[in-house]
């Protein structure tokens, strides 16, 4: 097994970026992940589930400020073991690097109380961000709207953006990763709860 580099997501874009040099330095953050996880698509959508849950129990209790922490791991697979064969002619790997995936939620325990609210404002007066678009992507917002933007983040993470959310997640308006970036893009205030 060779180690790559863990990722801190909240789902959020602003203050979201590493100051990493290399991956064993730290964790990444949501901006800087790229590409969607690597994993079955029924596996994704499992884990979506879940996440939907442990996200309505962290909203019901007041709680914001979680992260998804994922620890990604290659394990060197032989590719006789995949059922791959070669053509003829053609030079093919004995063996391939498949990603492991270690997945928790994190952080758990911030509650939106007077100290966040006071936090949110100071950086929209001190850092200027009066727009709407720099206001949603700030870790500090009250926890149904945390919950919608870090469930969007997730569905664009594990590659299901085009699905709306679960018919279980009653809370969630069908928004994906790339309506609300739309909605930055363009502007549009989308998330009432955000403010």
């Amino acid at each position: 097994d060779h180690p790559l580099h863990a990722d801190d997501l909240k789902g959020s874009w602003i203050d979201r970026h590493s100051s990493l040099s290399d991956a064993a330095s730290g964790n990444f953050k949501d901006m800087d992940v790229h590409k969607p996880f690597k994993m079955p698509r029924e596996r994704a959508r499992e884990l979506l589930l879940e996440l939907e849950e442990d996200s309505k129990l962290l909203e019901s209790n007041n709680l914001m400020d979680y992260s998804l922490l994922v620890g990604v791991h290659n394990q060197t697979v032989p590719v006789a073991s995949l059922g791959v064969s070669g053509v003829a002619n053609t030079l093919c790997a004995d063996s391939v690097d498949v990603p492991q995936y270690y997945i928790g939620i994190i952080d758990v325990f911030q509650t939106w109380n007077v100290g966040k609210r006071l936090e949110r404002w100071t950086k929209i007066i001190v850092k200027r961000r009066f727009g709407w678009a720099s206001r949603a992507g700030m870790s500090a917002i009250k926890p149904p709207a945390y919950r919608e933007r870090f469930l969007a983040g997730m569905r664009h993470h594990l590659g299901l953006t085009d699905e709306s959310p679960s018919a279980s997640d009653a809370h969630a308006p069908g928004r994906d990763a790339r309506s609300i970036v739309s909605d930055v893009q363009s502007g549009r205030p989308r998330m009432s709860a955000a403010i």
